[in-house]
């Protein structure tokens, strides 16, 4: 069971690294995600929510957090997107107020925010796929392989990989339902 934020928070007080380990065990992959959702490409996501979590260290930033560290990160990764999708305009064709997200409590449907539990299902979920088929829910969804080269790295048919793909979602779909 993951810790809580207040336990996290108390953790990076006493300035223990537990308390970052703790933080990215917990939100890494979802902050991942939502960094794709944002920017389209899921290794800047990887390099923003890193960069998040490096700072958070370096400056104790998650010192000043009252209470939800979940909502600063989200925040964190969110900005950071922003910032990164801003800087590099001719690479992106977004309207970067689309990105702007209204506070939690005003969200809704599909820009509400995973809750803590939600996370660790998912996590759960992905743990309980068979070998293969999480292997390429990894490589495609996670690591945003095409699978062509998914296909390669595993040495599989392009088929098989939407196969496997497949599977994999909807036993996913299965397992979080409800």
């Amino acid at each position: 069971m993951s810790p809580s934020d207040k336990e996290i928070i108390r953790l990076f007080r006493n300035n223990d690294q537990k308390g970052l380990k703790a933080a990215f065990d917990k939100y890494y992959l979802a902050l991942c995600m939502y960094g794709q959702q944002l920017t389209g490409s899921l290794p800047i996501a990887e390099d923003v929510v890193q960069d998040i979590f490096i700072r958070c260290w370096q400056d104790q930033t998650i010192l000043s957090v009252k209470t939800s560290v979940r909502s600063y990160l989200y925040t964190c990764v969110r900005n950071a997107c922003i910032n990164h999708l801003k800087s590099n305009p001719e690479k992106y064709h977004v309207n970067i107020e689309q990105l702007e997200i209204p506070a939690k409590d005003n969200l809704t449907g599909q820009e509400q925010l995973p809750s803590d539990k939600e996370l660790e299902a998912l996590q759960e979920a992905i743990n309980k796929l068979p070998e293969k088929g999480k292997k390429v829910f990894t490589l495609v969804i996670l690591d945003g392989h095409s699978y062509k080269d998914a296909a390669l790295q595993l040495n599989l048919s392009v088929n098989t990989i939407k196969t496997h793909l497949c599977r994999a979602m909807q036993k996913l779909r299965n397992e979080l339902k409800g």
